[in-house]
Parts: structure tokens; C-alpha cells; sequence
């Protein structure tokens, strides 16, 4: 991905990169841009923006300032990133404050919200964004690979039955399993925007998120999925 000055619109889904404890986060956050997405961002550029980095506190206060700076993100025509250094620290006011910004986050506006404990942060944020665990997994979620059935359940809907989707849903029983799955197509379609059209990338993407939310609230896994994969199908 670059960041050049000019962009075509992209919409970018909010990404929680989970660290340990005594980890360097901004080093971290350098490498998820460098390693994960190719943004060659240097650490002082303007395109990047750090908030909390004095790492000991977040108030609504400091959400509401950044509600503002995504609001004039929103026109430089340029991809630009925040993000939230020890995320957990948000209070739940500021929490709640923070949701609409990344359930609707500004085009070519990547929001990173880094954290020790992802677990402090509410479910609704939760699931509005992709999960990303720097302890576990080295592969760049751009190539997070879809079972064949539901990549060709995205890019050509009408070349899958509705009972292989059953059957496929039905695999499904462990709610983590279901979520990494969600996220994964949350990826791939993020990388298809340039061939689908605008109109359905917002409609897929909000019904990605939405499944997410379902899982995240353990509604029946199965249920969930086979919901999903049948609205993308239609």
C-alpha cells in the first residue's frame, strides 16, 4: 500500500494491534505499518499521528480531538494514520465517544488502536475492528488466505450453492474460529476495492462488521455465518 500525496478513496477498517506488556508500542505500531500493511511511513511524518504518548493516560477529551482531526483527514487527500497508544487506558466514556469514528472511519484514514490488553476494551469496539496479535502471527494480514468456497462466495456469489454455504457454516462450532474467519474477508475485500463497486463494498463491509458484533455478543456461531453468507450471496 502506499502513501502517496494522492489517493483513490479507500475505506480502511480499524485495526487493534495487540502487544505484550513490555513491548516498545510505537516501535510496534512502525513495524505493523512497515511489516503488515507496506505503509513506509517515517516516524516523524505528518501522515502519522501518535496520541496518548506519554502512555498514562486517555480521556474523552483527547478522543473528542481526534473526532475532530479525523473530520479534516477527511480532505487532505492523503492516506494518514492515528494511532491510540495504551488503548486500554480509555475510559468507557471516551470508549463510547470513540465507536461512530470507527464504525465510519474517514476514507484512506487507517485507525490503530495499540494494547496490552484487548480485553479492556468494549465489545462493540471490538468488533468494528480487525484484530491483529503481534505475539502470535508473523503473516502480513494482507495475505490471510479464505477457504476457496468463501473467496469465490465474495468475488463470484453466483457459482456457490446455498447448501455448500450450509454445510461449510455448519463446520464452524468454536465462536474464535468464526471471528478470525469474519476478519479474514474483512481483509480481502479491503484489497478487492478497486474491482468492486462502491456502493456494495460499503453494504458487504457493514455486514461483516455487524456479524462480527453478533459473534463478539455469542449469539449461535452457526447461525451467525450462514446469516452472513447468505446476505453476501443475494
Amino acid at each position: 500500500m502506499s502513501n502517496d500525496q494522492h489517493q483513490p478513496t479507500i475505506l480502511l477498517t480499524p485495526v487493534i494491534l495487540v502487544v505484550s506488556s513490555s513491548t516498545n508500542q510505537k516501535s510496534a505500531a512502525m513495524s505493523f505499518f512497515n511489516d503488515q500493511l507496506g505503509w513506509k511511513f517515517p516516524l516523524n511524518s505528518p501522515q502519522l499521528r501518535w496520541l496518548n504518548e506519554q502512555q498514562d493516560t486517555f480521556s474523552i477529551e483527547m478522543v473528542r480531538d481526534l473526532i475532530s482531526e479525523l473530520a479534516y483527514a477527511a480532505h487532505m487527500g492523503k492516506s494518514r494514520a492515528f494511532v491510540l497508544l495504551r488503548s486500554e487506558q480509555i475510559s468507557l466514556a471516551a470508549q463510547h465517544a470513540l465507536l461512530k469514528s470507527l464504525e465510519e472511519p474517514p476514507a484512506n484514514t487507517q485507525l490503530v488502536l495499540v494494547t496490552s490488553n484487548p480485553n479492556s476494551l468494549l465489545p462493540t469496539i471490538r468488533s468494528r475492528c480487525l484484530v491483529h496479535d503481534s505475539q502470535t502471527s508473523d503473516e502480513p494480514i494482507a495475505d490471510l488466505a479464505l477457504p476457496p468456497l468463501i473467496e469465490t462466495l465474495l468475488l463470484n456469489p453466483d457459482l456457490v450453492k446455498y447448501h455448500q454455504l450450509i454445510d461449510f457454516a455448519n463446520e464452524y462450532k468454536d465462536k474464535e474460529r468464526a471471528i478470525q474467519l469474519i476478519q479474514q474477508l474483512l481483509v480481502v475485500l479491503h484489497n478487492q476495492q478497486k474491482i468492486i463497486n462502491k456502493n456494495k463494498y460499503i453494504k458487504l463491509q457493514t455486514l461483516l462488521l455487524k456479524t462480527l458484533q453478533g459473534l463478539e455478543a455469542n449469539v449461535n456461531v452457526r447461525l451467525a455465518l450462514e446469516n452472513c453468507f447468505f446476505a453476501i450471496k443475494k
